[in-house]
């Protein structure tokens, strides 16, 4: 007689097991793609700008570089002040309203022994504004010497002004009691640049003319050395008293 085996219920539980197995884990990573699209709908959240609010700090005990200040510093670019139609150094400081000098190359006429143009910070006189050239002091004119010369600084030469419209004597000395001035030359220029001027008063004299050259040569990078240098020429005409209706008299009125 032959035996019978009943195949259906050895082979049946392991079915269910695996049916349940593979639910299990259909389950998990619907549980686990639905927490990482809840991660990103909130880091997606997270992502919007906050609104802060603005901090005024009026004192801190933090340690900073010596290179950081409260001190007022203005920048002046020779290049914005170039398109403005300046040609010297005298009349690109007097762009500045820090610079309230009144002592220009104009009041030397009929004058002698004089600073020629000079730069006056705060009001505080020409004597009492330090003028730095690359960090150095510039020496004083021959007949004051507390007073810099502003005609000897040639502006096509420069790259920038900076001006310290606070005092700095602490710093630099009592002649910096107004301010610094501290004109910054180029670190190199590599071509030819010629610039000249002509100006007319409508009367007869005090004609007014300039002429500046300006040339360089060589790469830093790629000669290891350039060389640059300016001449700068500038002359006005005489005025005399006949050539102006108010001293064409002398003192008589």
């Amino acid at each position: 007689m032959k035996k019978k085996y009943n195949v259906r219920s050895q082979v049946t539980p392991k079915i269910g097991k695996t049916i349940l197995k593979l639910s299990t884990l259909s389950l998990s990573m619907m549980c686990l793609t639905m927490a990482q699209a809840a991660e990103t709908e909130q880091s997606s959240n997270d992502d919007k700008p906050v609104k802060v609010v603005k901090v005024a700090v009026t004192g801190s005990s933090i340690k900073g570089v010596a290179a950081q200040s409260a001190s007022p510093i203005t920048i002046v670019k020779v290049e914005e002040i170039l398109k403005q139609g300046v040609t010297t150094t005298e009349e690109a400081l007097a762009k500045i309203s820090a610079n309230q000098s009144n002592f220009v190359t104009a009041s030397n006429v009929g004058a002698s022994k004089t600073a020629g143009s000079a730069a006056n910070l705060r009001a505080l006189g020409a004597n009492k504004t330090l003028v730095l050239l690359n960090g150095r002091r510039l020496a004083a004119n021959a007949y004051d010497s507390g007073v810099t010369n502003l005609n000897i600084i040639p502006l096509a030469m420069l790259d920038r002004i900076e001006v310290l419209r606070d005092g700095a004597s602490s710093i630099y000395g009592t002649d910096a009691i107004g301010g610094v001035i501290n004109f910054i030359t180029k670190k190199q220029f590599t071509g030819l640049n010629l610039t000249a001027g002509y100006q007319k008063p409508e009367q007869k004299g005090g004609e007014q003319q300039d002429y500046s050259i300006f040339g360089g040569f060589g790469d830093l990078d790629e000669n290891g050395y350039n060389v640059f240098g300016v001449v700068d020429y500038r002359k006005g005409d005489d005025v005399m008293a006949k050539d102006r209706k108010v001293s064409r008299r002398g003192g008589l009125l």
